[in-house]
């Protein structure tokens, strides 16, 4: 499912009165399978693009399509559904829930998405140990290694097999030792996945698993 944006703007009221324009993005198609890498500096829009292909924040003006859904038309609440059906997610962050178990974490974007929790933690259990993670399947997030916790959050954004998988500035805190480690993990978890990847970064050695490197600009 191609993802194309139409004649984006993204703008806030500005301290003194005026406009400030976040983003402003004539045209952008992220293909099916797709593997893109968006540079730029510090306030060139590159998380509000994220946040605006997600549906998370809704643009200025301009259309969203996902396939032939304009999700910007969208009211919150549907955006909502159709991203934990169709889109998984990468944060900076990670955010992985700190009481739950790496299966628990993993599960729980399958049960959001409807599935069973039987089916959900089934799915989850397999696709942990196919990433190495099987003899951490009980181990909460501080007991993990970063490199764990990443591989974590990296099987929760994929493992619904969603149409597309965002990662936000995904080797920020990481060594390029782990930063490379973690690169390879999202590029094979996409590539099992079937899901195009759209990744921020300011990490050059993130163009490395891209298939096209798209540059903005600060506005």
């Amino acid at each position: 499912m191609a993802v194309t944006l139409q004649d984006i703007r993204l703008v806030y009221p500005g301290a003194g009165g005026g406009e400030v324009t976040v983003l402003d993005l004539p045209h952008l198609v992220v293909g099916d399978a797709e593997r893109l890498c968006v540079v730029g500096p510090s306030g060139s829009g590159k998380t509000s693009l994220l946040h605006i292909i997600a549906g998370i924040v809704r643009p200025t003006a301009g259309k969203v399509l996902h396939g032939d859904v304009d999700i910007a038309a969208l009211a919150e609440s549907d955006r909502d559904r159709f991203r934990a059906r169709h889109i998984g997610y990468v944060f900076q962050t990670l955010n992985l829930l700190p009481a739950l178990t790496s299966t628990e974490n993993v599960a729980l974007a399958l049960t959001l998405a409807g599935e069973s929790k039987r089916t959900a933690t089934r799915r989850a259990v397999a696709l942990l140990e196919r990433m190495g993670l099987g003899h951490r399947l009980d181990a909460r997030p501080d007991t993990l290694s970063t490199g764990e916790q990443q591989r974590v959050a990296v099987a929760r954004a994929v493992v619904k097999e969603p149409a597309l998988v965002l990662a936000d500035e995904p080797t920020a805190a990481l060594d390029d030792g782990a930063a490379a480690s973690a690169l390879e993990v999202l590029r094979e978890a996409v590539d099992l996945a079937g899901s195009a990847l759209v990744i921020v970064t300011h990490d050059a050695r993130a163009r490395g698993i891209a298939t096209r490197t798209l540059a903005l600009e600060a506005a």
